[in-house]
């Protein structure tokens, strides 16, 4: 289950609430919370007066727009699923917004799963102030819902979501910025395409692959693995994204998948990393050592042309030195000799 919650700073009612009518999928499960009016314009009207009580100020919210989630399950029929979910939402709605307008559709447009678009009204019905719900309230009223609906609905078939422990670890930046604002999203955006590539992947070749299909670059530095954005140019350690045991699980994948070549073909390599740099660096200086004498040679007589090259400008820097203190002394000479000239005509 996802929920999801988004704040308007204008009261755009009647958008969100044509768009809410639009995409409805069965009128049957539309929610009405506080709500008097039964046609489209009347709910509207009602949100609209509803909103005129509220004390005008710089930044304030006038309303809400959320969505509850659910993956489609395959033990039940679909009106029963969408009856479910109403009476999951209209629970959500008591405990998240009791005195306040709320008005709900339900939509079903993706094929993977079922949802409900809601409109919550920044203040309670007829109040000046704004209702504010405190983040850690709003976080426990998420949980406690999830946590109901897993042991009241099984037959929904949902995973635990938002009362999942999180494996990812924030820098001092990115936990402040996800304290303020309750997001990180370029992060969000890479974890979900790593997620993604280490479901699938299960040797190098298609790890490096759905590495490069989602526009990231591998690294290794030392022991750590990491990606880099190319749209961003941002690099991201696995295991600041929270994917390490999945990193190692797909290496020893790997490790073993070698080794079990290795012995079918009678060869006793050591396996190695997917990706490793000291390897490739290793390769380069057995090249270097396999070099025939006459390119050695050419090679360290180009490195003294450099040499002698480098020496040369360090001696005519010097030189260009010299020049400038010499003429510096002579006009310093002149200039004394002229002064003692206008001296001894003045006396």
């Amino acid at each position: 289950m996802i929920i999801k919650s988004m704040s308007r700073k204008e009261p755009s009612f009647s958008q969100l609430l044509d768009y809410m009518e639009s995409g409805r999928a069965d009128e049957r499960f539309t929610i009405q919370h506080n709500l008097f009016g039964r046609t489209h314009e009347q709910i509207k009207d009602e949100f609209f007066q509803n909103a005129k009580h509220l004390r005008r100020r710089s930044g304030g919210n006038f309303l809400y727009h959320e969505v509850i989630s659910i993956s489609r399950s395959n033990r039940l029929k679909l009106d029963e699923q969408k009856e479910k979910l109403r009476q999951i939402t209209c629970e959500y709605i008591r405990e998240r917004a009791k005195n306040n307008l709320a008005y709900g559709a339900l939509h079903d447009d993706h094929d993977n799963n079922i949802h409900f678009h809601i409109i919550i009204s920044a203040n309670e019905v007829q109040s000046s102030k704004r209702y504010r719900l405190p983040k850690s309230e709003f976080d426990q009223i998420k949980k406690t819902l999830e946590k109901r609906v897993l042991e009241q609905y099984p037959e929904l078939q949902q995973k635990e979501l938002i009362n999942r422990k999180s494996e990812e670890s924030l820098s001092k930046k990115g936990a402040e910025l996800k304290r303020r604002t309750g997001k990180t999203p370029q992060r969000d955006i890479v974890r979900e395409k790593v997620r993604t590539i280490f479901e699938h992947a299960a040797t190098r070749e298609e790890l490096l692959d759905g590495f490069d299909r989602e526009n990231l670059d591998f690294y290794m530095r030392g022991k750590n693995p990491g990606v880099v954005d190319r749209n961003t140019g941002r690099k991201h350690r696995i295991k600041t994204l929270g994917f390490m045991p999945q990193f190692e699980e797909v290496n020893r994948k790997i490790v073993a998948d070698i080794k079990g070549k290795n012995s079918s073909t009678g060869t006793t390599n050591t396996p190695e990393q997917p990706v490793n740099e000291n390897k490739v660096k290793t390769e380069q200086v057995q090249d270097y050592d396999r070099k025939p004498d006459a390119e050695i040679e050419k090679d360290q007589s180009q490195q003294k042309e450099k040499t002698d090259k480098q020496s040369q400008k360090i001696n005519d820097g010097e030189k260009k030195d010299q020049l400038k203190r010499e003429k510096m002394a002579d006009r310093r000479a002149s200039s004394q000799q002229s002064s003692g000239m206008n001296d001894g005509k003045k006396m």
